[in-house]
Formats: C-alpha cells, sequence, structure tokens
C-alpha cells in the first residue's frame, strides 16, 4: 500500500495517488483502476489577489510543472480545498478543469460558498465540508468508497477531517486530515455507529496538510477518534506542512505561517514518519497587506537537524516544483522529480 506524493508548483498544490498493496510479490504495481487520486489547493496559472490587487498580490516565481489541469495525465477522483483565500482557491486554475469531467470538488465552507457562486460548476459536483466535531463523526468526517477491482472484495475508504483554529479571524490556521483504507481489509464492528473504526492488516495510510500550521490541540481529536492513536501507534504517514515562517503585524494577521517552529511543535504530538515541505514558494508579493511581512527560510536539512537536536523522529522532505515521492507502508520512500 502506499501514496505518492507529487508537488505540482513551488508553493501548496499536490496531487496524492493512494494505491492498494500489491497482492503477490511478483506483482510490480496493483492495477491503474485501483488507484484513487485527490488534487490539492491547485494554483497553476495567473496572479492570486485577496480583497484588491493594491491590498495584496501575489505570483510565482517559478513555472509550475504543468500549466493547466487539462494537462494531468491522470484522471482525477477529487478535488479537495482547504480554505477560500485565492492562492488555495485559484479560481482560473479550477477553470481550466475540463467540464465534461465532472471532478467532484470538496471544500471547506467558505471556499464551497465561492466556487458555488461563480456559477462555473455543477452545484452537484461542489460539496462543503464541515468542521469535524467528534460528536457529530458521522456527519462531519466525510467518507468517499474506494472501489475494489475485484467484486469479492470489501470496498475501501478515503475520509477527510476538516479541523479550523477556533475564533481564527484571518481563516488560515486549518487542518485537513485524510486517511486511506485500501479495498479487501477488515473492518472492525466495535464501537458506536458515529466512533466506528477500522483494522487493516497493513497500516492505514494517513496525511495531516496544514500549510499554515495549526496548534496540536487542534488536531488531537482527530488523533484520538479517527486514527483512533494510543501512545504512538499507529503512526501518522506523513505530516504536509511548512518550514517559512511568515509574520505580519497585528492588525493583519500576525502569524500568518507557522512554519518551522510550528511545525516542530505539531511534529511532538503526531509524530509522523514523514514531513513534506508546503507553502514555502518565494513568491512574488505586493500590495498594502505586505508592507510589514518579515519572512524566515528555513532547509529542509535545517529542519532534520532539529528534529534530531529535540529527540523526534521523522524525515523532512523538500519535493520542490514537480517532485515526487512514494510512501510505502512499512518502508522508506523513493523520490524523484518530473
Amino acid at each position: 500500500m502506499s501514496v505518492e506524493v507529487r508537488q505540482l508548483n513551488a508553493d501548496s498544490t499536490f496531487l496524492l495517488t493512494f494505491r492498494p498493496p500489491k497482492l503477490s510479490d511478483t506483482q510490480t504495481e496493483p492495477s491503474d483502476g485501483s488507484a484513487f487520486t485527490l488534487l490539492i489547493d491547485p494554483w497553476l496559472v495567473g496572479e492570486c489577489s485577496y480583497l484588491h490587487p493594491g491590498f495584496q498580490k501575489s505570483q510565482h516565481t517559478l513555472e509550475p510543472a504543468i500549466a493547466s489541469l487539462a494537462d494531468l495525465k491522470v484522471d482525477v477522483d477529487l478535488i479537495l480545498i482547504s480554505q477560500d483565500k485565492p492562492d488555495h482557491c485559484h479560481r482560473q486554475t479550477l477553470y481550466s478543469l475540463p467540464r465534461d469531467k465532472h471532478v467532484k470538488i470538496l471544500a471547506t465552507a467558505a471556499a464551497a460558498r465561492k466556487i458555488k457562486s461563480w456559477q462555473h460548476f455543477d452545484a452537484e459536483d461542489v460539496t462543503a465540508l464541515p468542521a469535524f466535531a467528534v460528536k457529530q463523526m458521522n456527519s462531519t468526517l466525510h467518507r468517499v468508497s474506494v472501489p475494489s477491482s475485484d467484486a469479492a472484495e470489501s470496498r475501501g475508504e478515503i475520509t477527510i477531517a476538516h479541523m479550523p483554529t477556533s475564533f481564527d479571524l484571518t481563516g488560515l490556521h486549518n487542518a485537513l486530515g485524510i486517511t486511506y483504507r485500501p479495498p479487501g481489509c477488515r473492518i472492525s464492528a466495535t464501537g458506536a455507529k458515529d466512533d466506528a473504526v477500522w483494522h487493516c492488516p497493513v497500516h492505514t495510510i494517513s496525511l495531516l496538510y496544514t500549510p499554515h500550521g495549526v496548534s496540536p490541540a487542534c488536531v488531537q481529536p482527530w488523533l484520538a477518534h479517527v486514527l483512533q492513536r494510543k501512545g504512538r501507534h499507529p503512526p501518522l504517514t506523513a505530516l504536509i506542512h511548512s518550514l517559512t515562517e511568515e509574520t505580519n503585524v497585528q492588525f493583519l494577521g500576525g502569524k500568518v505561517i507557522a512554519g518551522a517552529s510550528g511545525g516542530l511543535e505539531l511534529m511532538r504530538k503526531v509524530e509522523a514518519r514523514y514531513w513534506i515541505s508546503a507553502h514555502d514558494e518565494e513568491k512574488e508579493n505586493s500590495g498594502f497587506s505586505v508592507k510589514w511581512l518579515t519572512t524566515k527560510r528555513h532547509s529542509a536539512a535545517e529542519v532534520d537537524v532539529k528534529l534530531r537536536a529535540g529527540g523526534l523522529a521523522g524525515k523532512v522532505l523538500a519535493l520542490g516544483n514537480g517532485g515526487c515521492t512514494v510512501l510505502e507502508s512499512g518502508h522508506e520512500p523513493h523520490c524523484s522529480t518530473a
């Protein structure tokens, strides 16, 4: 069982491809039909502006790995939008998705409202993702059935949880928890309906995507009730989080991106096997809101040293524009660039 994580720009656009375990030692790869592909926060072309170009405007300094969603070589099963800010919910890029594909878009509530207001996509193709709540797990944990290539096997499942920071006026600091259970796994019948867990002969793949960062307390309910974390097990497969720290004056948001310091604090709690850098592009920014913005950059090697110094396990991976890694359950990753 594996997940291929491919970064499509130098910032925070990722293509995730989940694949089930090989059926035998002689099988090289599972069939393409059994894979599930998830695209997160696509921003490929054009600039992005928040409120007004005079207030904030950003553009890429590195040309993304592809110029359009129409250039993707794989069919996307689901597009995931983590927030309504234009570098995560980018209209021009989403419009490059061929209309006949009818790919489902799952977006946080504010982002879903924005996308629906464009009146470009069919309403049934856009779903709002509510904030995750343990007591309403059945309605707030989004579940996607993953069909099996073998009709005799049980279906697999993707789950997605949105964990926003309480009283965050900027709306920047949230996390998306993603789990993958491949087809054919035995599902436990224990526990209440809203708190049902699964047990699989191979480790469930789990990812935490939080490009701006959140506090450990924000993700604790997800760790305890979705991953069913007891002590250090099961381990989180990967944390997708920034290395770069960005801070603005308080009335313009204060800590904009938590970066290395926030990621280290989170790693002490989630103890991920890998930390994949995100939102670290040195973009061209302009406008009133960035006049007082300060940036502190850290390399993957520097953060790796900080992990070791803090007695933490895990490996930091900076994929870069077009880079990818395949994380296999119980194995080290192998990396390449597009």
